[in-house]
């Protein structure tokens, strides 16, 4: 009887494991509007997974859709203003930014080789920014998809504001949202897509960075691979006792 109770436990220990891959949250969106360089603004970061040239990204493409204001690579270059980042000329440039059509999608592939777990999502920063009052272009509308590793082409949808995963016209210059969800949005993720919407059905919004936050899966603990040893042990201990 306790070699029958050791092998349960061991199979509830790596149930409890497994299931800790593959799984999504709800997610919860907020936004910051404000100016440039104000207290309440993250810094657009460089070290983040999709930025440019970090090893944790394997690849981004603008799938679907065009560009209409701007350029695809500012989405991740790390930087909102190019360069001059209290020139509020840029905000009328439009020369350090995204502006992608209405349902344009853009497909982010993290770099699975290098962590065939895939990739804790914790938060995703998005900033739009454009000059002049009332300004629907720097409003934020899209949705949010991502695929795990096991099936990396089946993409979920994740749920947030109401009509699209964030939702929000934008009132100030810039308009900062921020996606989290109760732990990790996803675990186990390969690919991240956002389909971008006009916020008023005829404007572009002027996106600054996407910043994609979170870490490697790690790869299962000595502990983990010497249960499962041990449980061999114990199954075969057992079928030979009876």
């Amino acid at each position: 009887m306790r070699a029958k109770h050791f092998i349960q436990m061991a199979v509830v220990m790596m149930v409890v494991v497994g299931l800790g891959l593959g799984t999504a949250h709800a997610a919860t969106i907020s936004m910051f509007e404000g100016y440039p360089l104000s207290p309440g603004l993250a810094p657009a970061s460089n070290s983040d997974l999709i930025n440019a040239g970090q090893s944790t990204l394997s690849s981004i493409v603008l799938t679907t859709g065009t560009v209409v204001l701007g350029s695809f690579d500012k989405l991740n270059d790390g930087d909102y203003w190019g360069g001059i980042t209290s020139d509020p000329a840029r905000w009328e440039t439009y020369d350090a930014c995204f502006g992608p059509s209405d349902g344009a999608i853009v497909t982010v592939a993290l770099n699975t080789t290098a962590s065939p777990l895939g990739y804790d999502i914790d938060s995703i920063v998005t900033t739009t920014a454009s000059g002049g009052d009332g300004d629907i272009r720097r409003g934020q509308k899209f949705d949010l998809w991502y695929s795990l590793v096991g099936t990396p082409d089946t993409f979920v949808h994740v749920t947030g504001d109401s009509g699209a995963t964030v939702n929000r016209p934008g009132g100030s210059v810039v308009s900062q949202t921020t996606i989290t969800g109760d732990s990790p949005i996803a675990t186990g993720v390969a690919k991240l897509q956002f389909q971008f919407h006009y916020c008023d059905g005829t404007h572009e919004n002027v996106y600054r960075e996407i910043d994609v936050f979170g870490a490697a899966v790690p790869e299962p603990s000595t502990l983990v691979l010497l249960a499962t040893g041990l449980l061999g042990l114990l199954c075969y201990a057992w079928r030979k006792r009876k």
